[in-house]
């Protein structure tokens, strides 16, 4: 269960996101579910969806993902 005390930086994060490119939102999706393999795409995806409600190019979000696992 979810804190009720994280709604309102949900909301905050929610809200960052609007002025942001499809390429940030997954950079920073990366960021934040601490992805660490391609098996996490689905996190990313899941991750993406809830917090900002769009839905992201999967094959996009995987070749960022790709290069940032290269930099690990």
């Amino acid at each position: 269960a979810i804190l009720s005390g994280l709604v309102g930086s949900e909301m905050c994060i929610r809200d960052s996101y609007i002025e942001k490119s499809d390429q940030d939102i997954i950079e920073e999706a990366i960021r934040t579910t601490g992805a660490t393999s391609l098996i996490d795409i689905v996190k990313i995806m899941k991750h993406i969806k809830e917090n900002t409600g769009k839905e992201i190019d999967e094959n996009l979000a995987i070749s960022i993902l790709q290069k940032s696992l290269k930099n690990l």
